[in-house]
């Protein structure tokens, strides 16, 4: 399932003209990685394969398109998805290279595209062409997957992968986002003005925001935020092992702000929901809603913040149960939201850091943010964070609750629906330890299901823009 999902991805950036903005190069380089941390239960060489078959079979199907349909291909209204401009330079690199242009087109995004329809409508001849398509599909395939497969080995690159990946993600993807905003900026008018007036997403550094026991006024006396009425939502399933520590910790961190903590259970056959029930602060501060059954991380985020707000909590906090979230920045977190919409534990900001991590999780992690953030045009740095605080109004402004995704790809999609919303979002710099028990909920599924998704978002995104602007302009005609 999870390779078909790349292959079909890939097939669409080289044989479907509507696909050219995809971030092949980086989809396959992320493969790479993913095979190697195993996340991918599919040996290298079928993933090779696969990626192989897939470019392949792209370029051919761009080619058959320029061969039957000719120049009229390239006859389109001026949008995003459709300019003169790509493919007058297709038509100049196979112009300058011949049939090589096929090849190298591989390695040049956009490029990849249109050369093939171009070489189909200057009628290159078919077996000259197939060669080259395998030629360029084989090096470009193996060169990126494997890329990604095997410098996740090599510490000292695992040590500079935030750079590597970097560079990678930016050549692929930076270009076509930076000329999508500048198309944006000319055409949006006043909603460019709105968005420019909403605050930035930004890192905040630690010392301006109060730790729990540094609430202070001017006069020196301990202030304690107004009411009780924020609610720390913890998921789980099989947390047994941590459970009871955790709700130790989390209502010794938030006394003082009166913070009520909702275990939200997905039935966890070790008994977690029992534990829940014992505690003794159970039914005063402590609250279970349990689950039929194991249903994913955003459908038991969702439950829990519909609860929230049918109990009318003012403030929501997103943990993990599993010790690696610091609990006693949640004070912290609440006090910013006076200002925010929404407050982000970062791990990828200025003071932010992981401990006990593997290279290869240090190395999916951030190579995941970067894909993400550059992908969407994001300005959060750590979109992947499970850390966060929300204004419960907010959690209804931007449509969280009314989000579809179903395992750690729902606090992408939560980023992104709050940033595109215009909501103020302030990275709050923390230390992410590694579980203290117990085993890592992410699969090959679950990080399949975020590369997918990823792309359909911006897919959305650029389709919806194009349509708005042709209906705009169509009322300009009439």
């Amino acid at each position: 399932m999870g390779l078909l999902a790349v292959m079909a991805l890939v097939f669409v950036e080289t044989g479907l003209l509507v696909g050219f903005f995809l971030p092949g190069d980086s989809l396959l380089f992320m493969t790479g990685v993913l095979t190697a941390s195993g996340v991918i239960h599919v040996p290298i060489w079928a993933v090779v394969g696969g990626g192989f078959l897939a470019a392949a079979a792209g370029d051919q199907v761009g080619y058959l398109i320029g061969w039957h349909a000719g120049d009229r291909v390239f006859r389109k209204p001026q949008s995003r998805l459709f300019t003169p401009a790509h493919s007058r330079r297709a038509a100049d690199l196979v112009e300058r290279h011949g049939p090589r242009a096929v090849v190298l087109a591989r390695f040049v995004p956009i490029a990849r595209t249109f050369v093939p329809v171009v070489a189909g409508v200057g009628k290159m001849r078919y077996g000259v062409f197939l060669s080259m398509n395998l030629l360029g599909a084989a090096g470009w395939t193996a060169t990126m997957i494997s890329a990604g497969y095997y410098l996740g080995g090599i510490p000292f690159v695992v040590d500079h992968i935030e750079l590597l990946t970097l560079g990678l993600v930016l050549a692929s993807v930076l270009p076509l986002v930076g000329k999508s905003l500048m198309s944006t900026q000319r055409h949006s008018g006043a909603a460019t003005a709105h968005r420019n007036a909403s605050p930035q997403a930004h890192s905040v550094p630690t010392a301006s925001i109060p730790h729990r026991g540094d609430m202070t006024t001017a006069s020196g006396a301990r202030t304690v935020p107004p009411g009780p009425r924020c609610l720390v939502v913890v998921p789980t399933y099989n947390e047994a092992e941590t459970i009871e520590r955790f709700l130790e910790e989390v209502l010794a961190a938030t006394t003082d702000l009166g913070a009520r903590v909702l275990v939200v259970d997905d039935s966890s056959p070790d008994g977690t929901g029992a534990l829940v029930r014992k505690h003794p602060a159970f039914g005063s501060r402590v609250h279970l809603l349990s689950r039929a059954s194991k249903d994913g991380l955003g459908a038991a985020y969702r439950a829990g913040f519909g609860w929230a707000l049918a109990h009318g909590y003012d403030t929501v906090v997103q943990v993990d149960a599993d010790g690696s979230h610091p609990v006693d920045r949640i004070p912290a977190m609440v006090v910013a939201l006076d200002e925010h919409d929404l407050i982000i534990g970062s791990r990828y900001v200025a003071g932010g850091r992981t401990e006990n991590w593997s290279a290869r999780r240090r190395l999916l992690s951030s190579s995941a943010n970067r894909y993400v953030r550059t992908v969407l045009g994001l300005r959060t740095h750590d979109a992947t964070a499970g850390f966060r605080a929300w204004r419960a109004s907010s959690l209804s402004d931007f449509g969280v609750l009314t989000t579809d995704s179903s395992g750690y790809c729902f606090q992408i999609e939560c980023t992104w629906r709050a940033e595109r919303g215009g909501a103020r979002v302030v990275e709050l710099p923390i230390t992410f330890t590694e579980r203290r028990a117990g085993a890592s909920k992410m699969t090959g599924t679950v990080a399949l299901e975020a590369l997918v998704r990823v792309v359909q978002w911006r897919v959305r995104e650029i389709s919806s823009r194009t349509h708005s602007h042709r209906t705009a302009g169509a009322s300009r005609a009439v």
